[in-house]
């Protein structure tokens, strides 16, 4: 066990920076804006994968180091030094769990905003589609030599209009949580349309 034990330090030490050069490897696609949604959220999904492997392998080997350290106190449990051993043990254990949940909270963050990314960029090829219906019906309408079907189109595209960006804005505050304050701002920007 103590050779265990010994092993599964250097590998931890060894382990450690294995992943932390794999993960940074994830997080340097991730964050190239230059590079598709598609790619980046993938590489922030390996980056998962990868805190997860380091994760099992990393709790196993600290693992070990406190299992030696149990052992040594159960044989003598009035050696102070059995005693320190095993609270360094565990406390190289916390750590492992403290080191990777930090990434994996970093990993979600990234995970949320490429997700938000992703949404900005529909909303905005929505948008633009969109307006560029309203002109090119408003175009036509502006065409049109009689003047009562030029009204009934200008009136047309201004309704079509209302209920898109009614649409639009109510998409909006549905896609925030209560309580947030982006629906309290969707949700005044939905009023201010209405007035």
């Amino acid at each position: 066990l103590e050779n265990e034990a010994k092993l599964a330090i250097a590998e931890n030490d060894k382990l450690q920076f294995q992943y932390q050069r794999d993960a940074e490897l994830q997080r340097q696609i991730r964050d190239d804006v230059s590079k598709s949604l598609e790619e980046r959220t993938k590489a922030n999904d390996e980056l998962l994968n990868v805190l997860q492997k380091q994760e099992k392998l990393q709790k196993a080997n600290a693992q070990i180091q406190v299992d030696l350290a149990t052992e040594r106190l159960a044989a003598d449990k009035n050696n102070v030094d059995n005693k320190v051993a095993l609270i360094e043990a565990e406390k190289v254990y916390a750590d492992v769990l403290e080191n990777i949940t930090g990434f994996m909270s970093e990993q979600d963050v990234n995970r949320v905003a490429l997700q938000i990314e992703e949404l900005d960029l529909i909303k905005s090829q929505t948008e633009a589609q969109n307006a560029r219906m309203i002109t090119q019906r408003e175009y036509a309408a502006e065409l049109e030599e009689d003047n009562t079907k030029r009204i009934d189109m200008l009136l047309e595209a201004a309704n079509l209009e209302e209920l898109i960006e009614s649409e639009r804005l109510q998409r909006n505050i549905d896609s925030y949580e209560k309580g947030t304050q982006a629906r309290v701002d969707a949700e005044q920007a939905f009023s201010d349309f209405k007035v």
